[in-house]
C-alpha cells in the first residue's frame, strides 16, 4: 500500500526504507514512465543527491522508468536543491526551495545539438551530444568544444577519479580534463 502523504507539490518524500520500498519506487517509475511517453517524450535524466539510500531508490526508479522502454540517462549525483535538465532551448536548473526555474546554458552554447547526457562537476557542466563534448563553466560561462575526429558521437559521459569517461561512437575514451576555463 502506498502511504499518499508522500506526494508533495514538486517531489516525493517519506521515509526511504518504509514509505519508499522497491516494489513503491519501481511502481512510481513504470506511472511516470506512463506519464512522460504521452508527451512524446522517450528520455529521462535522473539525478540523486547524497543520501544513502540514494543509489537503492535511484536503481528501482529506472527499472520502473525503463519497463516501458523509456530511455533513461543517469546524471548521478546532483547538488541539492537544484535539478538540472535538458530541453529544446537549453539546459534549465530548478531550485526546490525556491521554487524558481532559470537558465542554467542556452542551447546555442552547445550549438543547439541534442543533448545525449549531462555530468556536472562542480562549476563546469560537460555535456555529451552527436557532435562531441562541451564543457561549460558555470560561473564564467566559458565554453570548450571537444569535437575531435576520433571522439565522433558522445552517448555517456562519467567521471571516475581524475577522468572524464565517454561512451563514444567510436568507442570508450577516457579524458584527463584541466580546468583551464
Amino acid at each position: 500500500m502506498i502511504n499518499e502523504n508522500i506526494f508533495r507539490a514538486y517531489d516525493i518524500r517519506g521515509k526511504a526504507d518504509e514509505d519508499l520500498n522497491d516494489d513503491i519506487i519501481r511502481k512510481i517509475g513504470i506511472v511516470l514512465s506512463e506519464k512522460i511517453l504521452k508527451t512524446g517524450q522517450n528520455r529521462v535524466y535522473l539525478g540523486t543527491d547524497c543520501r544513502l539510500s540514494a543509489n537503492r531508490i535511484k536503481k528501482s526508479l529506472i527499472s520502473g522508468l525503463c519497463s516501458n522502454d523509456l530511455e533513461v540517462l543517469d546524471l548521478g549525483m546532483v547538488p541539492t536543491p537544484l535539478v538540472y535538465f535538458a530541453t529544446n532551448i537549453g539546459i534549465v536548473v530548478f531550485d526546490k526551495e525556491e521554487e524558481f526555474w532559470d537558465m542554467a546554458i542556452p542551447a546555442s552554447d552547445y550549438k543547439g545539438l541534442d543533448v545525449n547526457d549531462i555530468l556536472l562537476l562542480g562549476k563546469f557542466c560537460f555535456i555529451a551530444t552527436d557532435g562531441g563534448m562541451f564543457r561549460i563553466n558555470l560561473k564564467s560561462k566559458g565554453v570548450r568544444e571537444y569535437n575531435f575526429d576520433f571522439i565522433g558521437s558522445v552517448n555517456t559521459i562519467e567521471n571516475i577519479g581524475k577522468y572524464i569517461w565517454m561512451g563514444t561512437s567510436e568507442g570508450l575514451i577516457r579524458f584527463k580534463w584541466r580546468k583551464d576555463l
